[in-house]
């Protein structure tokens, strides 16, 4: 057997520093990656063992948290075998999975463990593996606009958090597009081939919010006449996503829970449960910490849903994106109509780009379909939009010079206008229709809900009832099976 010849210098050098870099490429595997979230956006950063991080609000922090409600220097990362957080002393306080911790105390994280810093939510997972690509093509609806830097980050961020099956809580305001989100979530998970089931829970009465999420046998309830599987059932191996969870009453807010814990579902009217396998994503618009303070939404539900949030800015924050929106209306309405789609004219690009969007993605939507609807040539003009003050509405009226009276609403929140121009009788007609449609696709959504399908217009419920009567449209019986009170109706 031939003798091993001694390895010169450089090449046991050589051999050193590819041992080097091989231990180091170990460690880096081996370490874990922060998803953190918070009101300026979401992001990663990749971690390495044997180091501690310093996350807080100030430049020489080792990880910056650009949140108010951060301290200066908010809290110690310690990753190795045992990866700890200490909390330093920071005014809103550093909690792991809703326990908060006392200043200088020490606590033990684990790969998929929530924490939060103030308001930030963060959470470690484990690092793609090295040569394994980081980006892929995204699968997400067609027509769906990315264009401001706060919405890319966001939505590179799916491509981290997607994969994980983490729990994820999206906030914003109403029609900021949290359902669109939802959905590119799901389409950039593993589970993409499955169900992809949503629910608005605000638009249901208490009782059929539950059958709808968990079913019921046949003969459960007085008009029970058949079996039905619930949307936790039908989603199985897929993605269910429920909006406005905020809105969830207290009962239901417990049996969702013991769903989320379990992985069991029980129909109503039956004594076995199921097993099922959801990755659970929720919504809501409203403040959910201050309803778990309020104790109107339950403290250990709120952590459970909030494996990650993620916030989406208002559209009055992302400009970038208003036009690339208005151009993808254009042309799913015009497809729609069946007619030419009109090409947008300087001053209705102005317009756009000026208007504050109290209504977010939803009002862009709306308007630009309505704009559709008047647009009598090739260039849809800035009058087209009905974004200025002193516009007649439906009937005629200017809402500048109406009196106000108690309930009545601002000019702002009256949803059909005609621009103060001479109108022919065909374009009032089509005014008519599409508010009617309008009205008729509002009551749908909210199952008759008068009060909730004039929040969902942005128009006061009595305006809504003004409406409905001119159109010819029935109001629907109150859901105590009794019609409205007598007094609620308005009177000509």
């Amino acid at each position: 057997m031939p003798r091993k010849t001694p390895a010169e210098p450089g090449e046991r050098a050589r051999a050193s520093t590819a041992e080097t870099q091989v231990k180091a490429e170990e460690r880096l595997r081996a370490a874990p990656s922060l998803l953190v979230s918070c009101s300026t956006g979401a992001w990663a950063v990749p971690l390495a063992m044997g180091r501690s991080y310093v996350l807080g609000r100030v430049p020489e922090s080792d990880v910056i948290i650009d949140d108010a409600s951060v301290s200066r220097k908010h809290a110690l990362l310690m990753v190795s075998s045992r990866i700890t957080l200490e909390d330093l002393g920071s005014t809103n306080g550093t909690s792991i999975q809703g326990r908060r911790l006392a200043p200088g105390e020490r606590g033990v994280l684990a790969l998929g463990t929530v924490f939060e810093v103030g308001s930030a939510t963060l959470v470690l997972q484990r690092t793609t593996a090295l040569g394994a690509p980081t980006h892929r093509a995204p699968v997400d609806m067609p027509g769906t606009v990315v264009r401001d830097p706060a919405m890319k980050r966001l939505y590179d961020m799916l491509d981290i958090v997607a994969p994980t099956g983490l729990s994820v809580l999206i906030l914003g305001e109403t029609g900021v597009g949290k359902e669109v989100f939802a959905e590119a979530l799901h389409r950039r998970s593993s589970r993409v081939g499955a169900p992809f089931l949503k629910l608005n829970c605000a638009a249901l009465p208490e009782s059929i919010l539950e059958a709808e999420l968990f079913g019921y046998e046949k003969g459960a309830f007085t008009g029970a006449t058949q079996t039905k599987v619930g949307l936790f059932e039908a989603a199985d191996g897929g993605t269910l996503f429920l909006d406005e969870v905020g809105d969830m009453a207290p009962s239901t807010q417990t049996k969702v829970l013991r769903a989320l814990e379990s992985g069991e579902v029980m129909r109503l009217g039956s004594s076995s449960t199921r097993k099922v396998d959801v990755r659970f994503l929720s919504a809501a618009n409203r403040d959910l910490r201050k309803l778990v303070a309020s104790g109107g939404f339950r403290a250990d539900l709120f952590f459970r849903l909030n494996g990650i949030t993620m916030t989406l800015p208002p559209l009055r924050k992302r400009p970038d994106d208003v036009l690339p929106l208005a151009e993808v209306f254009l042309e799913r309405v015009a497809r729609k109509l069946g007619k030419p789609r009109p090409r947008l004219g300087d001053e209705a690009r102005k317009a756009l780009a000026a208007h504050p969007w109290p209504g977010n993605v939803r009002e862009l939507r709306n308007v630009v379909e309505r704009a559709v609807v008047l647009c009598q040539g090739e260039m849809l003009q800035a009058e087209d939009l009905l974004l200025h003050e002193g516009e007649l509405d439906a009937a005629g009226e200017s809402p500048a010079s109406t009196p106000a009276g108690p309930g009545s609403e601002s000019p702002d929140q009256v949803t059909m206008r005609l621009p103060l121009r001479p109108a022919t009788p065909e374009l009032k007609g089509k005014v008519e229709e599409f508010e009617r449609a309008q009205i008729l696709e509002a009551l749908g959504k909210t199952s008759g809900n008068q009060t909730r399908a004039a929040k969902l217009l942005g128009i006061a419920r009595r305006t809504l009832i003004k409406k409905m009567i001119r159109h010819g449209i029935e109001r629907p019986r109150a859901e105590s099976g009794r019609a409205e009170p007598e007094n609620d109706r308005t009177r000509h």
